[in-house]
């Protein structure tokens, strides 16, 4: 069995994500297999996880998932592997509405039974950092705070630290002085342009010189080792399928009876620093960073949770033969859970990537479109300028090209987005509406999307951008608290809306949309021959 780490903090701001980068160039330094795990929804640090550092990447959500079906994912993807490392989300206790510990990174520790490293600053700070990692070490019996590293921190006061922190019960593994010429941007992380790569690289692997200097990375391996066994069945919808009359209930993420708490909607007077993380464990990517002292929080309200009452079957594809999607993949579009892109698979789909951006038009032979999030604002002035893209998604949507598309991909089915340069650019113009920038966070967190013939499905969504059109097919439902509102758009066989949908949640979207994309083909042929 392998090694498993999960790198903990005490809030946003830490040092946890350049600490996992890091100790990801480490261990492939050292030619350490290893796979790496976001815990929450974030797409951005998996994506840079994989783009600079070659490691592939994934997340752990356990709202969005069942602790069995955690444990069954992580145990087959890291089969072989000989350390996979996961990045904690905000604080680590910090779970749905900030009051709770479910989707937390100590939720996923405990589910994983993965020991954690503390990431602490040390910055501007001595002896309190003891008392700091006693509270997070004894706030439950089960912490699983195995050690502790003082970031920002001299190594003559980590030596001070030393016996005071370890007196607490857990192992100090040392210090990383602070890098000031080393800083990674948080809404840029997923933006890693192939000219960028060395550079980033080239720093990473410095980062982890310096963590081979001041840290006992020995001792951390070792710590690795100590992990729980975990396994089980393959779980239906997370890289198996159900066995012959086998259910499972759709999107049936949460017992009866379990309560969890909702996350957060704009609340006045409280404030979020700038690039911090919401509750809900996203950067604020989505046209920038907050901006100091912007308002924004995490109302929270508690509720028993049964939103799912129906029941799937899961089915294996009925043919062999891989049905062709294009998935717009490029610097404007790039958010997709690697778990929806591999059901769909399952489902047999053969996934060909191409850019919105910079070709001519889909690839050829394609029968279906995945549009998923990401910056079309950064972008408006190349989208618009591409209009032979625009003009072939449009007219394929038109001829009945099934199609899912997801907040930024939604906007750019639309006539018209507005840019951050403050310019209004044409889109594809297959939907009508506009969008523009609403000046702050609008709506954000998890929901549970009902309304689809498929049943419910869970998602999320964290926008900037607002539509004067977004839609009335569905429901958005917080997980308490009763606020919901309309949403999605369906329009032949387009599918879109701001949602991000978590696939696994109800595998009966991913598999309609590839059958739904097999009938198009064969339409689609019998029409060619119908015209011989």
């Amino acid at each position: 069995m392998g090694g498993r780490i999960l790198i903990g903090a005490p809030g946003s701001g830490s040092g946890k994500t350049l600490f996992t980068c890091g100790l990801l160039a480490l261990l492939r330094k050292r030619g350490i297999s290893c796979r790496s795990y976001k815990c929450g929804p974030d797409y951005i640090d998996p994506m840079f996880h994989k783009s600079v550092l070659g490691v592939q990447s994934g997340n752990l959500d356990s709202y969005f998932s069942t602790p069995e079906q955690i444990r069954a994912r992580v145990a087959e993807e890291t089969a072989g592997v000989e350390m996979t490392v996961i990045e904690g989300v905000m604080g680590y206790y910090d779970g749905l509405g900030g009051d709770k510990t479910q989707a937390s990174a100590y939720h996923i520790a405990a589910i994983t039974e993965t020991p954690a490293i503390l990431v602490v600053n040390g910055k501007g700070a001595g002896l309190s950092l003891a008392a700091l990692v006693q509270g997070f070490a004894q706030f439950r019996k089960d912490s699983r705070i195995a050690a502790v590293v003082a970031n920002r921190t001299s190594p003559m006061m980590a030596e001070r630290l030393r016996g005071p922190l370890e007196e607490l019960g857990v192992a100090f593994l040392g210090c990383l002085p602070e890098l000031k010429d080393l800083q990674l941007e948080s809404r840029h992380l997923g933006l890693v342009m192939p000219e960028e790569v060395e550079r980033l690289e080239g720093g990473l692997y410095r980062l982890a010189e310096e963590m081979e200097r001041h840290l006992d990375v020995e001792r951390l391996l070792e710590l690795a080792e100590g992990c729980g066994e975990i396994g089980g069945r393959r779980s239906p919808g997370m890289g198996g399928t159900a066995a012959a009359g086998e259910t499972l209930a759709a999107g049936g993420m949460v017992a009866a009876g379990e309560t969890i708490a909702v996350d957060g909607t704009a609340v006045a007077g409280e404030t979020a620093a700038a690039g911090e993380m919401t509750a809900m464990g996203e950067t604020a990517a989505t046209g920038g960073t907050l901006a100091a002292g912007k308002k924004m929080s995490a109302a929270s309200v508690h509720f028993t949770s049964q939103p799912c009452t129906s029941s799937i079957e899961l089915h294996p594809s009925p043919s062999p033969t891989p049905v062709p999607i294009a998935v717009a993949r490029d610097r404007a579009f790039c958010f997709y859970y690697e778990e929806n892109l591999r059901l769909l698979e399952q489902y047999g789909a053969r996934l060909v990537e191409f850019s919105p951006l910079k070709d001519e038009a889909l690839p050829e032979g394609v029968c279906g479109l995945l549009l998923g999030g990401g910056y079309p604002e950064l972008y408006g002035a190349e989208l618009e300028g591409n209009r032979s893209m625009r003009e072939n998604i449009r007219m394929s949507a038109m001829d009945g090209l099934p199609v899912l598309a997801e907040c930024g991909g939604f906007l750019y089915l639309k006539e018209g987005l507005e840019g951050t340069d403050g310019r209004f650019h044409a889109m594809a113009g297959f939907l009508k509406g506009n969008s523009k920038n609403a000046g702050r966070l609008t709506r954000f967190g998890y929901l549970e999307l009902r309304g689809l013939p498929e049943g419910p499905v869970r998602g999320h969504e964290f926008h900037y951008w607002d539509c004067t059109e977004n839609g009335s097919l569905c429901l958005a439902v917080k997980p308490a608290g009763g606020r919901q509102w309309p949403c999605m758009e369906k329009k032949n066989n387009v599918l879109a809306g701001f949602p991000h949908l978590y696939y696994p949640s109800n595998p009966r979207i991913p598999e309609t949309f590839v059958e739904t994309c097999r009938k198009y083909r064969a339409e689609r042929e019998a029409r060619k021959e119908g015209q011989k």
